[in-house]
């Protein structure tokens, strides 16, 4: 199963097995390991964020909320469950991830190294972690193979005798990890066998020196998807290469910071809504824009443009299980059907069959003056041209109404998508 934890007392947990350390990227792991797991870490991520804005988007967007999933979370959960899992339990997972058993155990280093990174701004950092029932007999090799494969941390934790502690613990782990964004107490069950948790962290400036963006001198009008209207001064970024795109109900361009996390606008147009345009095949569409029109060669312009955009926030707490029946996992959701064998012995399972009871994804992500921080948890639980001689023209993009967003790392890793109504 999947699910996310947080609380003030650390609780009691006991180490079974640390993680390895991941190994630094070389430049061919960048492209061709990386490359080979992003293409279909992203291929899953349009189609997550289109699937949970569908089934979420509108009931938050009633309540006043912003909505933000990380997909990327989510498949570092269910590639944990893929391993702990076995026949067709683990076949429905990998054909979720678009991922054979070899290229998942093969490729997986490469993303979770892409994935923990210090920058002189900033930091991405993502952590693995199995929870298992005390006295719950597990099998060593998957252990060793989740902690050398998918650098993942073992603890056992008390679930059944002292399940507050035990919660606690899981808890205290995840707020430490998210660095207090996420702090929940997500209530496994005294019959919890084990739980599988995903926590990533990202926090970055928009320059090196750690200096605040600029307002606007003058006010913008915001109107959010319910036609209410908000008067503010909108943040001022810097100018990148490139020009607006326009889809054909969208325009989009980005801003992005120090480190290069970048954050991809999708603004709709006249007479469009976010429910219009934040679809899965928008998002592909700008997920892999690179050339934003920046060079106009036979009237020798380089165009350079930069977003005004307001400050927000968004969020997400909600169990996903539903979501991800759509893609094709059912048995992993079923008590009698569920295989996680490669995990635990069938013999400890004293309280009926393991299955994953819920999956909950949560997610916390601020943009404002001062940069970019997020965090997400997901829990499962058990049971060059030269341009010398160029005009350069610089331009505007305001973003002033409801928009969708991508926010990717440097390799084009989605990170957070979601949508804005209100800032």
């Amino acid at each position: 199963c999947m699910c996310l934890m947080g609380c003030e007392s650390k609780g009691e947990s006991t180490l079974l097995r640390g993680a390895e350390n991941a190994v630094e990227l070389s430049y061919e792991d960048e492209t061709e390991g990386l490359a080979r797991i992003l293409e279909k870490t992203e291929k899953f991520a349009v189609a997550f964020a289109d699937a949970a804005f569908q089934e979420y988007a509108e009931g938050m967007f009633e309540k006043g909320q912003n909505f933000a999933v990380s997909p990327v979370s989510v498949f570092m959960s269910l590639s944990l469950a893929a391993e702990s899992a076995a026949d067709k339990t683990r076949e429905e997972i990998l054909s979720a991830l678009n991922l054979s058993y070899t290229e998942l155990s093969s490729d997986f280093e490469y993303l979770y190294s892409a994935l923990n990174r210090e920058y002189v701004s900033g930091i991405v950092r993502l952590s693995n972690s199995v929870w298992v029932n005390e006295g719950t007999q597990v099998r060593q090799d998957c252990l060793n193979s989740l902690a050398e494969k998918f650098f993942c941390t073992s603890f056992s934790a008390d679930f059944a005798g002292n399940n507050q502690a035990a919660n606690d613990a899981v808890r205290s782990f995840v707020k430490e990890q998210t660095n207090g964004l996420i702090d929940k107490d997500f209530q496994l069950s005294a019959d919890t066998y084990f739980a599988l948790i995903n926590a990533l962290y990202l926090k970055d400036c928009w320059n090196t020196s750690g200096n605040d963006l600029s307002f606007t001198e003058k006010d913008y009008t915001f109107t959010g998807e319910d036609g209410k209207t908000m008067t503010q001064k909108f943040l001022q970024g810097y100018y990148n290469t490139g020009r607006v795109v326009e889809g054909e109900d969208f325009t989009t361009f980005y801003t992005a910071t120090n480190a290069g996390f970048k954050i991809q606008f999708l603004l709709p147009k006249d007479g469009y809504s976010v429910s219009d345009v934040f679809t899965e095949e928008n998002l592909a569409f700008v997920g892999q824009l690179e050339d934003y029109n920046a060079i106009d060669t036979e009237n020798k312009i380089r165009y350079e443009t930069r977003c005004l955009f307001p400050e927000f926030r968004a969020s997400f707490d909600q169990d996903i299980i539903k979501i991800l029946r759509s893609f094709g996992i059912d048995k992993l959701f079923d008590p009698q059907a569920c295989d996680l064998s490669s995990l635990m012995e069938k013999t400890s399972m004293e309280k009926g069959n393991a299955y994953c009871y819920s999956l909950q994804h949560v997610t916390e992500l601020a943009v404002d003056k001062k940069g970019i921080e997020g965090a997400a948890v997901t829990v499962m639980a058990d049971g060059s041209e030269s341009v010398d001689e160029f005009t350069t023209v610089q331009e505007e993009f305001v973003v002033d109404r409801s928009f969708g967003f991508i926010l990717s790392d440097r390799y084009g890793t989605t990170l957070f998508s979601g949508a804005v109504q209100a800032v």
